[in-house]
This record gives C-alpha cells, sequence and structure tokens, in this order.
C-alpha cells in the first residue's frame, strides 16, 4: 500500500439537498432498484433521499467511472476487495442527550451520532464490494461514562439494529458489537463490559514517534475531572501507549462514517476525530493538562479562585468525590467553566487524535508499526443533521443536508471545516495533521484538494463552542 502521500488532486465529494430529517422507518432500503443492486428482487422505500446522497457521493468520487450506471458498477471496488474483512466506524459516541435524555425518537441526539440510514447505505456497497466471503463489521468504543446499554441503544435507536437484521437475512456476512472492555459506573469505580471486542486488544507503544513525545509539563496530562492518574501511567517519559480494539487491526478497509459536528476541545468533530474510537480504553489517552497556561497546563483559560481549586483537588480524592457530587445537587456550581480543557487553547489531545489515526493506517495485525500503509481507509460524513454550539456531547441540532465522502481523512476535514464556516489553519487538529512527516495520514498540500459535487456557499455558519467564539470563524 502507498505511504499516506498524493501525488494528484486529492477529490473530497460534497452532496447537498433540501432533507429536513432522515428517512423512517428502518431498515431504510434505496429509493429505486439501482442496476448495481446484489439482490434481483430489492425492497425499495420512495422516501429516502439519503441512499441517493450517499450513492451520488461515491459517483462524484470517481470511483469505478467506467461502470456507472451498469450493473457492473462496483464503486468501492478498489478499496474493498472480495472476501476482505471491513470494519464500518461510526460514531456512536453516546446514546444520551441532557435535553432529551434516552427518550425515542432521538430528538437532540440525531446531531451527536450517526444515523442508521447512512450505515445502510454503505453497507450495501460494501457487500457489492466484499460478497458473500467477506465479513461486514459495524463497531464503535462508545463513551466510557455512559451505561453498558448505551450501544445497543444506539443501534435501535438509529434503526441500525434493524438494518444489520435485514441484511443478515438476505445473506449480508454483517454484525454489529461493543468493542468497549470495561466502563465505569456512577461512581467511577471500573466495571467489565460483557461483551466487548471478541477478538480482544493489543496494546501499541508509539515511544519517540507519539506526538506527546517533548510535550511540555507531560506529568500534568489528565483524562477528565475525575482521572488524572491513568492517562500518566501510559504517556510517561519515552512511553506513549494506545490499547487498540482489534477488530480494527485485522480490518482490511476502514470506512470511517463520523457526525458532523463542533467539539469543545479541537473545534471540529469530522474524519480525523472518529477514529479516536478504535481505543478501547480512551482514559488512557491525555486530553488536557492540569492547571491554567501561566503554570504549563491547558485545563482553561483563566486561573482558579480558591473555591474552584479546592474542588479541583477534592475530585482528585475518590474518597472525597462524592461529596462533590452531593453540592452539585444541592445546587452549587462544582463544575468551573473549560475545567477540562474544553477550549480553543486546548495544546493536548489533538495528540492523542492524530496518533491513533497514525495507528488506524500503519499498525499490522500484531500491533507494529509498518513504513507503509496496512488498510484502505474511506470517510462517509454524516451532515443531514448537524451539530452545532457545545458538541461533542451536547451539541444543539441543526439541519445540515449534507454528505461528504473523501478517501483522505486531512482532506475531508478541511472540507468540512470550510463548510461550517470555520478556518482550518485555525485548528490544531488539522494544521498539525498536515505537517506529520513519519507516518503521514494524508495530503501535506491543501491546495491539492478538489472539490466535486455541490457545495451551496450560502450555507449559514456553524455557532462554534462558547469557549470557541471568535477564535475560528472565517
Amino acid at each position: 500500500m502507498d505511504n499516506g502521500r498524493h501525488d494528484s488532486p486529492c477529490v473530497v465529494s460534497v452532496v447537498q439537498a433540501h432533507v429536513p430529517d432522515y428517512p423512517e422507518p428502518p431498515p431504510f432500503h434505496p429509493p429505486q432498484a439501482y442496476p448495481e443492486s446484489p439482490w434481483k428482487n430489492v425492497d425499495l422505500q420512495e422516501d429516502n433521499p439519503v441512499y441517493d446522497m450517499v450513492r451520488t457521493a461515491f459517483i462524484n468520487l470517481g470511483l469505478d467511472p467506467a461502470h456507472v450506471g451498469t450493473p457492473a458498477w462496483n464503486p468501492l471496488g478498489d478499496i474493498i476487495r472480495k472476501g476482505e474483512f471491513v470494519l464500518i466506524k461510526p460514531n456512536f459516541v453516546t446514546d444520551y442527550h441532557p435535553r432529551y435524555g434516552r427518550r425515542k425518537p432521538c430528538d437532540g441526539r440525531e446531531g451527536v451520532i450517526v444515523h442508521g440510514s447512512i450505515l445502510r447505505a454503505v453497507a450495501d456497497y460494501a457487500f457489492l464490494a466484499t460478497g458473500a466471503t467477506g465479513r461486514i463489521v459495524i463497531a464503535d468504543n462508545t463513551m466510557h461514562t455512559t451505561p453498558l446499554s448505551t450501544f445497543q441503544n444506539n443501534l435501535r435507536n438509529t434503526g441500525t439494529q434493524a438494518v444489520v437484521e435485514y441484511l443478515q437475512r438476505q445473506g449480508v456476512p454483517i454484525c454489529a458489537y461493543d468493542l468497549r472492555t470495561e466502563a465505569p459506573r456512577a461512581d467511577q469505580a471500573i466495571r467489565a463490559v460483557p461483551a466487548g471486542d471478541p477478538f480482544g486488544s493489543t496494546i501499541i507503544d508509539l515511544g519517540a514517534d507519539s506526538e506527546y513525545a517533548g510535550m511540555d509539563h507531560p506529568g500534568r496530562g489528565a483524562f477528565n475531572q475525575w482521572d488524572v492518574t491513568t492517562p500518566r501511567r501510559h504517556h510517561a517519559g519515552v512511553q506513549h501507549e494506545y490499547s487498540i480494539s482489534n477488530t480494527v487491526l485485522r480490518a482490511d478497509a476502514i470506512i470511517s462514517v463520523p457526525k458532523l459536528k463542533t467539539h469543545a476541545k479541537v473545534g471540529v468533530s469530522a474524519a480525523l476525530k472518529n477514529t479516536f474510537g478504535i481505543s478501547n480504553q480512551k482514559n488512557w489517552v491525555p486530553h488536557f493538562r492540569q492547571g491554567t497556561p501561566a503554570h504549563g497546563g491547558d485545563e482553561r483559560e483563566g486561573a482558579y479562585t480558591r473555591s474552584e481549586s479546592l474542588i479541583q483537588w477534592v475530585k482528585t480524592r475518590r474518597i472525597l468525590r462524592r461529596s462533590v457530587r452531593l453540592l452539585g445537587l444541592l445546587g452549587i456550581n462544582c463544575s468551573p467553566e473549560s475545567q477540562t480543557g474544553s477550549w480553543y487553547g486546548n495544546d493536548t489531545v489533538w495528540r492523542g487524535v492524530l496518533d491513533l489515526n497514525k495507528i488506524l493506517f500503519y499498525a499490522d495485525r500484531h500491533g507494529v508499526m509498518q513504513a507503509q500503509r496496512q488498510r484502505r481507509y474511506l470517510a462517509v460524513i454524516d451532515g443531514i443533521i448537524a451539530g452545532e454550539g457545545e458538541g461533542p456531547l451536547t451539541p444543539t441540532a441543526r439541519n445540515g443536508g449534507t454528505i461528504l465522502a473523501a478517501m483522505d481523512p486531512i482532506a475531508a476535514d478541511i472540507v468540512a471545516a470550510g463548510m461550517m464556516g470555520f478556518d482550518y489553519t485555525k485548528l490544531r487538529i488539522i494544521g498539525k495533521a498536515l505537517t506529520l512527516k513519519k507516518h503521514p495520514i494524508g495530503l501535506d498540500h491543501p491546495e491539492d484538494i478538489r472539490v466535486a459535487g455541490s457545495w451551496a456557499a450560502a450555507v449559514p455558519a456553524f455557532r462554534p463552542p462558547h469557549s470557541w467564539a471568535g477564535r475560528i470563524e472565517k
């Protein structure tokens, strides 16, 4: 495989349409009988523009152009070979939105996680490429601080479970499972997830090749307000360890299906950030450094008051944590603004994002980093209903009516950020990705990007997280 750089224009497909909502009900059949369909008798769902948008995105990318419109068209044939193991990795970060809880319909969660109608179209074309002798898995490492039922709730509420069950009845070798191996309870005590990745996980130490190598004040790294010790055990000195789900390492091809939304720690969550879910131990990854910039941290911009400093100290003492929660229940604010790196000054978590992208592309089946890419890649970004404001977990859902697709995650994110009204040069996650020398994950010259398809320049700009306002807009 290649070394990650492009010698020709990098195409990003953008398909926009007036689609006020996702189609219902599942399993989201195609709106017409396309000539390339692998089934003779195709179930149809006329009111499903999303399927056609994904198909059009593949056409715009120039995939198998000689056969478009014929029974021989196999758009993913250059990405997925017959009999290969394909991982479809959606953003299923959580099944919860604080404004709406876990009620159905998804309400605000549609701006948080990927919808099953996108996954249905992607799965159909993945099957067309890999065939009955291949294997297709839909999987993600959902957020650790949510219940054990999170992944199953997402499968059910997004219609993905119905998609999987329907395709299985059609003879498609597809399944879906939660990649997590453990998750905290409400009191942060760790408990095992009953299922988890059936292939287990592998620890990969990037050492000096990690983006954390040489970072100032590494001893201040923390995962969240409760866990400030775990990341320091795995990122210390020359050691920079990640635990990676073996389903990812076994895959011949990855189809990443992110949600288009804002992100309080990195600005934008799209193709690059979606790779975070390949780790079954997200709490190993430093998300910020404790303290303010004046004290070697990037936890927040301004200094803590004495009371806030006391609260922060208490949160690091497990025996005292319940008292903090009790104060919160009594209406006393125990969550100082931007206390966990959720602001434009976060100079920590982008490093973990890029490290995980390097692992995705260059780690072989045994977890050994190689000079050449080990798997092929496609990103299909769900922007039908997007998320703005306080993403990634509590954004405001907004109609985007957009599907983006690319075989380069950096190019995908540059175009996505521009469409959202943001200047990609002001986003570390993209700017730093462009400068990678060893294990590059995509293009290094943005001028090589060619946008194919429709892009309505008049799309209203997205509202950034409040702690990024005035910092990343064009």
